[in-house]
């Protein structure tokens, strides 16, 4: 019987059977949750009465945001420290998922708000939902990747 869970085999998942059709979900979801709380936190300077719609729309399109990004860096959290530590600021005791849950839009701007958008944005930064391209090394440590990838360029 063979292990179906990526963490224990030691391997990191990297790729999509359609991934450009993913990262255009995931990216449009970030960008819609970060221009929701543009728009809540701009309010809030002018003192500008924000309507119930108006928080709720952006409170639903904030956690989605988020709910989508916890399981990848769960999934990931062992290979990249930045996730854990996001992880950790989100689910943790008095974490930003549980303020969020109780705070409200239409009365204040927190700001701890600020960090818990940068997260998110961070997040599918790092993820590669928000990357055109990867990063990589210049010069490949393993003398037979370097080879390799020499034979490509």
């Amino acid at each position: 019987m063979s292990d179906s869970n990526p963490k224990k085999r030691g391997t990191r998942w990297d790729g999509y059977s359609n991934y450009e059709k993913v990262s255009d979900r995931y990216a449009r979801a970030v960008d819609d949750a970060l221009n929701a709380w543009a728009y809540i936190d701009a309010a809030h300077a002018e003192d500008a009465q924000i309507r119930a719609e108006d928080a709720a729309e952006a409170r639903s399109l904030i956690k989605a945001a988020a709910f989508r990004l916890i399981p990848e860096m769960e999934n990931d959290e062992d290979d990249v420290e930045l996730y854990g530590e996001i992880l950790d600021r989100w689910l943790g005791e008095d974490g930003f998922i549980e303020r969020f849950e109780s705070v409200s839009l239409t009365t204040s701007s927190p700001g701890w708000m600020h960090e818990f958008m940068l997260d998110i944005r961070r997040s599918a930064w790092e993820i590669g939902y928000l990357k055109a391209g990867r990063t990589q090394k210049e010069e490949p440590e393993d003398k037979v990747e370097a080879e390799t990838s020499a034979m490509f360029t």
